[in-house]
């Protein structure tokens, strides 16, 4: 018996019910004017050999094919002015090498809320083997706007850089604001099946997303003990500094390698009251290893020195606050995963009655005391 190619077969299908079509379409139409009946019967014939499916074409190799993308947030304390304000999303599908095979950014996009329901993204996807069937990993972010310099060019890989904060003068940070970022993998792989065999295909998937910004409201206090020096200093002598080499991405969300350190401008004007100043600031995700650093210096008379800090701190604020935070004696739940609002103060004192040199006492995440160091006066 002869073999007959599946596109053939499927051609044959549609043949017979495009002629049972066609009679049914003649039953119903032979009582209109013929002019009509005419329109009717040019629209229906060039429905019929427009598509993919049509008994007219063997080739389907350019047939569209395409994933639905739904988002959904998975930190841990989501709320309602999270992904839902969201306007912005980039989708990425990588295949079965690891490498960029369509992308799709969307601005002004509502992604609606779980009382609305989830808004489906559509991402089109062109294959370059259209006689094979091809396996995507499908990628999310969200908020990366023209804040972010983000590139995305077909068959680059997915640890290869994607996105960077942009960044001024005095290499600083541009300003995130009230800007937040998400990012998320699918949890499962789609699998397109070859068009010139089947023709269109598509998908629906969901992809959990978590956020990657942190807002941090942190304090610089002076202890007790030193206003009633003589001459006790002034919170305004004091100043913060926040770095970090955490604003380049790799597609997939990893950091690039010796990513420059650069330093975050506050969301506002810091506020100072009697004995304490406080400064917000948002931030991309805290990890281990990017050089986050956290610098408080006094300047009086034309000099300025460096507070000191545990060497800890110095070099990897982040890694010293998840060690402090996961100390037994703590009893301090702190999970960066679920923790985006943080509060962070350092409590300064004096190493001596004034010498002008001072210290960081102690650290305090969320209003728990996690770490202290003795002062040794008299130094």
């Amino acid at each position: 018996m002869t073999n007959i190619p599946a596109a053939r077969e499927k051609s044959l299908s549609l043949a017979a019910i495009f002629f049972y079509s066609l009679s049914l379409f003649s039953h119903i139409t032979m009582n209109l004017p013929n002019k009509l009946t005419g329109v009717f019967f040019t629209l229906g014939l060039g429905f019929l050999l427009s598509g993919c499916e049509s008994m007219f074409h063997d080739d389907l190799d350019n047939c569209p094919q395409a994933v639905y993308v739904k988002l959904y947030n998975t930190t841990c304390k989501a709320d309602s002015i999270g992904l839902n304000n969201q306007s912005n999303v980039h989708l990425l599908a990588f295949d079965e090498d690891n490498k960029l095979a369509a992308s799709a950014e969307l601005k002004d996009i509502d992604l609606g809320n779980k009382q609305k329901g989830f808004t489906e993204v559509r991402l089109p996807i062109k294959s370059d083997t259209p006689d094979q069937d091809r396996v995507y990993n499908i990628y999310a972010w969200t908020g990366v706007n023209g804040k972010f310099s983000a590139d995305a060019k077909i068959g680059q890989k997915k640890d290869e850089i994607f996105a960077s904060l942009r960044s001024g003068a005095e290499s600083q940070y541009m300003n995130l604001g009230s800007d937040r970022v998400y990012f998320g993998q699918a949890g499962r792989s789609v699998v397109l099946k070859n068009p010139a065999k089947n023709g269109s295909q598509e998908d629906h998937i969901a992809v959990p997303v978590g956020e990657l910004t942190y807002r941090l409201n942190v304090s610089v206090v002076l202890d007790k003990s030193m206003l009633g020096r003589v001459n006790p200093p002034s919170i305004r002598e004091f100043g913060l500094e926040i770095k970090s080499g955490n604003g380049t991405y790799n597609f997939d969300a990893s950091h690039a390698l010796n990513s420059a350190i650069m330093t975050y401008q506050p969301n506002g004007p810091v506020v100072y009251n009697d004995t304490a100043l406080v400064a917000k600031y948002t931030v991309m995700d805290l990890q281990t290893g990017l050089g986050s650093q956290v610098r408080i210096s006094h300047s009086k008379n034309g000099q300025t020195r460096d507070v000191e800090m545990p060497i800890d701190i110095q070099h990897d604020l982040i890694a010293a606050i998840l060690a402090y935070a996961s100390k037994p004696e703590n009893k301090f739940s702190f999970n960066l995963n679920c923790e985006h609002d943080i509060d962070l103060k350092f409590l300064i004192k004096d190493k001596c009655d004034g010498c002008g040199q001072y210290m960081c006492a102690g650290v305090f995440i969320n209003d728990w005391l996690v770490h202290t160091f003795e002062t040794e006066l008299g130094k």
